[in-house]
Parts: C-alpha cells; structure tokens; sequence
C-alpha cells in the first residue's frame, strides 16, 4: 500500500492528540496549563494537516515517476514536484 506511511504517522497524531485532549480536561490544571496544552493540541493537529498534504503530493509524484507516468499528464501542482524533485 503505497500511502501506508501516512496512515501510520497520522494514527500516531491523532493518538498524541487525543491524550493531550484527555489531560486538558482534568480539573485540577490551571487555567493557563488548559490554555497551553490546547495550543499543543492545535499545533500537533495543524502540523499533521500539513504532513499530510505534502507526504501525499510527494507519495503520488514518486509513483508517477515510478511508473513514467509523462510530466505533461500530471496535473499543475504535482508537475512542479515532479520535475523538481528536490523540493
């Protein structure tokens, strides 16, 4: 399965952010405590939004190029990848 690695590392996301969530719930943490692990959560959430996006676009170039798919046929975005491959 070729994007198996993005399931994994967002299963691992959710999870962390998941327990973060569990945390912030507890009622003996300070306001401020509550405020910081919700920005931690945002952020892991945020970052594997954007793990996820350029894992995918870089998975589908390399198949792509794995099976010579013609550059002209990619679609715009992908393209660019595909012929700069060290972005």
């Amino acid at each position: 399965m070729p994007f198996s690695h993005v399931t994994n590392l967002l299963s691992q996301r959710v999870l962390e952010a998941r327990e973060l969530h569990k945390v912030c719930g507890s009622a003996d943490l300070t306001d401020n405590v509550k405020r910081s692990l919700r920005g931690h959560i945002y952020v892991t959430l945020y970052g594997m939004y954007e793990a996820t996006v350029s894992l995918c676009v870089s998975t589908a170039v390399d198949l792509a190029n794995f099976y010579e798919i013609p550059h002209a046929s990619l679609k715009h975005g992908p393209r660019l990848f595909a012929l700069r491959p060290t972005l």
